[in-house]
């Protein structure tokens, strides 16, 4: 899955549903989280390859120790394990961070059993789904697309909803 459909599923899914700061917070830290995994492990080389003289194609060069990071980016072992410690030490992170894991999900399904597969058990194991590769199919792309604008399209008629319940003039009971 490209890396704006990764942000907009997390901050979709993984933030909660309002107008206010709290809410603007988590939405912002769900589409952080949604593309953590691909910036930490992919963004260093790919800037160091857009500045050297390196030529050529940067996704068949990229190996050693930043597939390392990527396979532990892209890991349910080592999400899930930060989202708990997330929960424990500072609960508003807990639904945000949530988007990380999502990502993980997402692209298992959507990456196939090459260099890039989806190794979910990482570093307890190398096993990777043998998913589609998105890439090669703008069928898929379409798909994911199709699917985000619905669930945003979901989002933002709730919202609404909320706004017609509970006007602005209206007070507001406040959370202890």
């Amino acid at each position: 899955m490209d890396i704006i459909a990764h942000g907009l599923y997390g901050a979709a899914l993984c933030s909660r549903v309002g107008s206010g700061p709290a809410a603007r917070r988590s939405l912002a830290a769900a589409a952080g989280f949604g593309v953590l995994p691909d910036i930490v492990s992919m963004w260093p080389p790919f800037v160091w390859h857009l500045v050297s003289p390196a030529h050529g194609n940067f996704f068949a060069g990229f190996d050693g120790g930043w597939l390392t990071v990527y396979r532990v980016m892209h890991s349910l072992v080592v999400s899930l394990g930060f989202c708990a410690l997330a929960g424990l030490v500072c609960r508003s992170l807990f639904l945000p961070s949530l988007a990380w894991p999502l990502h993980v999900l997402c692209d298992m399904f959507t990456h196939g059993a090459s260099k890039f597969r989806t190794t979910i058990l990482y570093p307890i194991s190398s096993w990777g789904f043998d998913g589609v590769r998105w890439w090669e199919h703008p069928g898929v792309v379409a798909g994911y697309w199709a699917v985000l604008g619905v669930i945003w399209g979901a989002r933002i008629l709730r919202a609404r909803q909320d706004l017609r319940m509970f006007p602005a003039s209206a007070e507001k009971p406040e959370k202890q």
